[in-house]
Parts: structure tokens; C-alpha cells; sequence
């Protein structure tokens, strides 16, 4: 973002701006309602690792790889630009970035104000934790009227019945297979 010619977000190494904390409130105001669009497969969910750097709270910090906000504020004191750290290769790059400006933008129409950074493990802080699975997710945004707003009604009624249509075709196929975990369980002695 750039305002007056200048980066609107950046004010040197390890700060921000006004406007972008309110931003980044905003954007972690509505990191679980939204968590589906960037986690959107049954698969999605299998990255959770906190010891790959795969985040699972809502929490951001300057250049830690642990949460799932990481500001970069450097080279220089122009520099500034957030890397949102929970989206796999399975996302609609479309619809993150939406939801990204979406809940950003409402955290500066509203004034929201930026927690603390996080500048250790967060394994070891007690944060508001990422929903953990697709149903957990779908039912976050199903229920979310900032969603219904954002995005229109329809389109958020419509997106959670494709994704419990994805979580039930997963669970009829694994309901009618034997896993690996079964098999070296129950039969392998």
C-alpha cells in the first residue's frame, strides 16, 4: 500500500506504521473466521507442525517463522511487507487475497489496535489457536457474519456447503477403505 508516494506501511526496522497496525489488527481480528481460504482441504490440515514453522495461532511478530504473520521490515526504512505463512499450495490465491484486504481494511475503518509482536516460540504462549480441521473451519466462516459482509451471503453459504462437500467425500472414502495405520496396526504382527 502506498499513500502519498511513499510505502503506507513502512517506518523502519521492527515498526510499523499506524495504518499498518490497524491492518494487521485487522487481518488477525479475522484470521479464523477467514482460515478457511487458506486451508481449504481436508489435506490442509496435515501441515500443522508447529516444528516445521507451519503456524497454529493467531499471533504475529517481526521475522518469526513461528507465527503466522511475519513482519519483514528490512532492508531498509522503506521497506515493510507482511508474509502470511498459513496458506499451502491448495489456497485460491484469489479469495486469500481477498480475505487478506478484506479484514485489513476493517481493521482501519474501525481502529483496531495491534497486539504486542510475539518475539519467541510461541509453542510456550498462550494464544487464540487456528482452527485445527476443515469442519472446525467451515463452521468459523459458516457462522461469521464479517464472511456474509465481506463476501456476500451467498457466496458464504455457497463455499462452506463445497468444502463439507469435500470433507464428506474424504470421510465416505476413508469409511470404506482400510488405512495404513489400520493395516500395520490390526494386521501387520
Amino acid at each position: 500500500m502506498w499513500q502519498n508516494g511513499k510505502p503506507a506501511f513502512a517506518a523502519g526496522p521492527n515498526r510499523l506504521t499506524p495504518v499498518a497496525e490497524k491492518f494487521l489488527a485487522g487481518v488477525l481480528n479475522r484470521m479464523q473466521e477467514t482460515h478457511i481460504f487458506f486451508r481449504p482441504t481436508v489435506n490442509s490440515y496435515r501441515r500443522f507442525d508447529r516444528g516445521a514453522w507451519s503456524p497454529e495461532d493467531v499471533a504475529w511478530g517481526f521475522e518469526n517463522r513461528t507465527a503466522p504473520i511475519r513482519a519483514i521490515t528490512t532492508p531498509n526504512d522503506a521497506a515493510c511487507r507482511f508474509e502470511h505463512r498459513a496458506p499451502g499450495a491448495d489456497v485460491n490465491p484469489y479469495l486469500s487475497i481477498a480475505a487478506i484486504l478484506a479484514a485489513g481494511c476493517e481493521g482501519i475503518e474501525k481502529n483496531l489496535p495491534l497486539e504486542p509482536p510475539v518475539t519467541s516460540n510461541l509453542a510456550n504462549l498462550d494464544k487464540p489457536k487456528l482452527p485445527r480441521t476443515l469442519n472446525a473451519s467451515i463452521e468459523a466462516f459458516a457462522g461469521s457474519d464479517f464472511c456474509a459482509e465481506a463476501f456476500g451471503e451467498a457466496f458464504r453459504d455457497n463455499y462452506a456447503e463445497s468444502r463439507r462437500a469435500e470433507q464428506a467425500a474424504f470421510d465416505a472414502w476413508q469409511a470404506s477403505h482400510i488405512t495404513d495405520f489400520e493395516w500395520q496396526r490390526y494386521f501387520v504382527s
